[in-house]
């Protein structure tokens, strides 16, 4: 899936038994505006859950600093990036892994990894997981900036193959 100026960018029906892990990339993603945050949420069935389920960590640091950051909550939805910029040569990039989407017996859990670029030169590089209390099988996501369309940004699926 390619964004351009998009409110969201879901990705559907592709989660099956197929595979057992996904890795679903996503490149140059950019907001149509300044320090917003990046959000997913799981479609179960077929209703995205928009209730205080995603309970989550994110790590982040920046190249400004020495410090690392932390981030925990029970929210709406996953805090996947944190400070999305709206420049033209500012972009993210994260990876999110979704491990045995189609199970019914097992807690959905995923976990990303990502940096993003802004304006003046600082990196950041950010970490986390979430998790909801469902055992219904994902039958997809959706990723949105918190108080911002998706100006650019490309999506990518990937099943790793069980061997």
């Amino acid at each position: 899936v390619t964004a351009s100026n998009s409110a969201t960018v879901d990705i559907e029906t592709t989660f099956d038994s197929t595979y057992q892990v996904y890795a679903l990339t996503i490149s140059n993603i950019r907001a149509s505006i300044t320090d917003t945050l990046l959000r997913m949420r799981n479609k179960l069935g077929s209703t995205y859950i928009s209730s205080a389920d995603y309970i989550y960590h994110l790590n982040r640091s920046n190249s400004g600093q020495n410090t690392y950051t932390g981030f925990a909550d029970t929210e709406s939805s996953y805090r996947l990036g944190m400070y999305m910029s709206n420049e033209t040569f500012n972009s993210g990039q994260f990876i999110v892994y979704i491990h045995n989407p189609a199970s019914t017996t097992s807690f959905k859990s995923i976990y990303s990894v990502g940096a993003f670029a802004n304006v003046v030169a600082s990196h950041a590089n950010m970490a986390g997981y979430c998790g909801t209390g469902e055992t219904q099988p994902l039958t997809g996501l959706r990723f949105f900036f918190e108080s911002a369309n998706i100006v650019d940004g490309t999506f990518r699926l990937y099943g790793i193959k069980n061997s």
